[in-house]
């Protein structure tokens, strides 16, 4: 019951209140919303008297002030900050010095948004603001002084001069010196500078930055800072001419690159890309006469400096001494894409000795240059395309490939020659395309093609080599002819593609490599004693078609070998070669039943004569059984039989098929003999390899015996088959 009087109360108080104030506001000019707004910023709740606050400040009401100076000092930090901007929006110079008093506030938003406020108000806070430098308060001096600074009104620079060369705290004297490099006066140089030998404060570290700030006229004194004993004030002051970005401390800085102390170096470096252009001219002036260490970093500056580097330094390319041309290239190549369109632009003009000077920086600048360097090929007269046409060359890159083949067809010689070259140097991309234009029927672009393809060398050869098997007689007779001319580049290829499973391409291979000659020799030699058969005893047919000596000891090892074919083609070779040296491996292959015969033909063509009864029985069964009369039978019985029980299955083997082609059948009954009392299963598998019924058929019964293998009940036949 109470409770609900006491509302009654207050709720009339409050109608009377407005049926009283209301009309005496309103002839004052006041909103009819400011009463109630009052009335809020005078409740007890912290809401609803920010509430009125933030009203008040949409309303701008002057006759607010003292309300909202009220607020100013409430105990509720929300309703302060909502006070402190109703008072920035007011605008009544009445709230400059209360709010420089709150300016100790412990709350830092607070601090902030008095901060702001005051500089709001601009030139009108400025001498409330002089004073309050003076506050017992350091916070209040120290936050005086850097809105002072954001105001920027040159009357407050004597006083914070006398703030800094007085003993205020050193975080008020810091504020001074910050402020007044945003003021910016020439009048606080001198005591900025003196503020400089202070030895025990930090703030000499701040002076540099306000001097920046003032701007060019701080520049030489910035300029003796280089120098000061303490690295960190002289760093700090290099940072200071970055930033105005006078071209007096390029020289200083310059030397200051080869400080010995690296931060020092790269503290003046990050100076002069921030002077910028203006650095540029002292750069390469220095980069000219100095040690090459200076240049390389003056080269790292411009670089770094970029775009705004370029035109100098194109100039200096054109005109510039001989000896500096590679500094200029090595900067415009690293600054890259921003230098490709003025670089082209004198490619085009066609001076020859400066031409191949940007040849080279193009060429050095790489991917980003091949677009622009493309569209001067396709639109640029010949002579001035050549240029072009040459970089893209050195660039490699394969977005070249089809404007550079587009221009290879032009009617200049010139410009045909130069897209060649440059097709040859991007190599592996273009050889598809060329290949295409060398199968067609156009000799003349087909020619330039193929020197290309020449040129590009081992990928050309790999893309050529499936052309060797291909149905259209031209394409194949083209890329035997590339081959060919491919020569030494081609024949590791051709050697891998001996065992491809087309044997017409196989053997176009082997007409290529035979073609190609000496070159492909020692790769086929290594071939040929490496065991793979396909490859093998065709790499020993090539060699034993060619004249060069250094095949012989590759033959010869090859005609000891263990495939039959190889040993074959080897004793062939070994007698159109015709070297004394091959007598003792001929004289062996003698023994050898596939190869006797040639063995023989190379031993009379050498006109050799056997040294014992051994060889002249092994070569008169080579060559002419029937002159064996001259001979005792048991003689020559004796070395075949011999031959039967060498452990060597190629010399048995030989014993088996000389024994056979001499006495047949009677031979066939003695060997049954032997298998039977001596055998062996390498005898047995000689038997069975021997072509001979008779002792295949013995061999499969021993082999039953031995091993115990009954027969099938389908016959002998199949028994031996499944036995073999």
């Amino acid at each position: 019951m109470t409770s609900f009087r006491i509302c009654n109360l207050r709720e009339s108080i409050g109608h009377s209140f407005r049926a009283l104030i209301l009309p005496l506001l309103l002839v004052h000019g006041c909103t009819a919303a400011y009463p109630d707004l009052v009335l809020k910023s005078r409740s007890p709740s912290p809401d609803v008297r920010r509430a009125g606050a933030d009203g008040l400040a949409r309303i701008k009401e002057p006759a607010s002030l003292p309300i909202l100076l009220a607020l100013l000092e409430d105990q509720d930090e929300n309703v302060m900050q909502s006070s402190i901007l109703a008072l920035t929006s007011l605008d009544n110079a009445g709230a400059i010095t209360p709010m420089a008093a709150r300016l100790n506030h412990p709350d830092a938003a607070v601090r902030y948004l008095l901060k702001k406020g005051l500089v709001k108000y601009g030139s009108t806070a400025v001498q409330p603001l002089i004073g309050f430098l003076r506050h017992h308060n350091p916070d209040v001096q120290q936050s005086a002084a850097e809105v002072l600074g954001r105001i920027g009104d040159p009357r407050a620079v004597i006083p914070l001069i006398g703030v800094l060369k007085e003993s205020f705290p050193d975080k008020v004297r810091m504020a001074a010196v910050i402020a007044l490099g945003e003021i910016g006066d020439i009048r606080s140089i001198d005591a900025l500078i003196d503020a400089l030998k202070e030895k025990t404060s930090s703030v000499p570290y701040l002076v540099p930055d306000a001097l920046a700030k003032i701007g060019w006229q701080a520049t030489s004194y910035l300029i003796l800072l280089l120098s000061d004993p303490d690295k960190e004030i002289a760093r700090l002051s290099m940072n200071s001419l970055g930033k105005i970005g006078d071209p007096r401390g390029v020289p200083t800085l310059i030397e200051k690159l080869m400080d010995t102390d690296s931060l020092t170096g790269e503290t003046a470096l990050a100076a002069l890309v921030e002077i910028g252009p203006l650095a540029v001219p002292g750069l390469i002036e220095e980069a000219k006469r100095s040690n090459p260490e200076i240049r390389k970093k003056c080269i790292q500056v411009m670089t770094a400096i970029g775009a705004p580097a370029v035109v100098p330094l194109i100039e200096e390319l054109k005109n510039g001494e001989d000896d500096f041309y590679p500094a200029v290239s090595e900067t415009l190549s690293k600054i890259g894409s921003p230098a490709v369109r003025f670089l082209i632009e004198i490619l085009e003009e066609g001076n020859g000795v400066i031409s191949s000077r940007v040849q080279e920086t193009l060429s050095a600048i790489g991917e980003s240059a091949v677009d622009p360097l493309m569209e001067t090929l396709e639109k640029s007269d010949p002579q001035r395309a050549i240029p072009s046409a040459t970089v893209l060359g050195n660039i490699g890159d394969k977005r070249a490939v089809p404007v550079l083949l587009k221009s290879m067809g032009s009617d200049d010689f010139g410009l045909q020659q130069a897209s060649l070259e440059a097709l040859i140097k991007i190599g592996k991309p273009a050889v598809t395309p060329l290949i295409q234009i060398a199968m067609e029927d156009n000799p003349q672009t087909g020619e330039l093609a193929s020197e290309a393809l020449i040129g590009i060398g081992a990928p050309s050869a790999e893309a050529l080599l499936p052309f060797l098997g291909d149905k259209d007689e031209g394409k194949k007779l083209k890329s035997v002819m590339l081959l060919t001319r491919l020569g030494l580049s081609a024949v590791p290829f051709l050697i891998a593609f001996l065992a491809d499973p087309d044997l017409e391409a196989a053997e176009n291979a082997v007409q290529v490599l035979t073609d190609i000659g000496t070159p492909s020799v020692l790769p086929l030699i290594e071939t040929a004693g490496k065991e793979d058969p396909e490859r093998s005893w065709r790499a020993v047919r090539i060699l034993g078609k060619m004249a060069d000596r250094r095949v012989l000891p590759a033959l010869i090892t090859a005609a000891s070998g263990k495939d039959p074919i190889i040993r074959y083609i080897a004793v062939e070779a070994l007698g159109r070669i015709h070297d004394l040296k091959s007598i003792p491996a001929l004289v062996d292959a003698l023994s050898d039943w596939p190869v006797r015969r040639r063995a023989a033909e190379a031993l009379e063509r050498l006109s050799w004569h056997p040294g014992n009864l051994n060889e002249k029985i092994r070569y008169q069964i080579a060559g002419s059984p029937e002159n064996l009369h001259d001979l005792n039978d048991d003689q020559v019985k004796s070395l075949l039989l011999s031959d039967l029980r060498n452990p060597d299955e190629q010399r048995a083997s030989y014993g088996v098929q000389a024994l056979l082609h001499i006495w047949r059948d009677d031979a066939a009954e003695e060997l049954k003999g032997i298998l039977k009392s001596e055998g062996t299963w390498e005898m047995a598998k000689i038997f069975i390899g021997s072509g001979s019924e008779k002792l295949i058929t013995a061999a499969v019964d021993w082999i039953r015996g031995r091993f115990q293998i009954p027969p099938p009940l389908d016959g002998e036949i199949i028994a031996r088959d499944a036995v073999i």
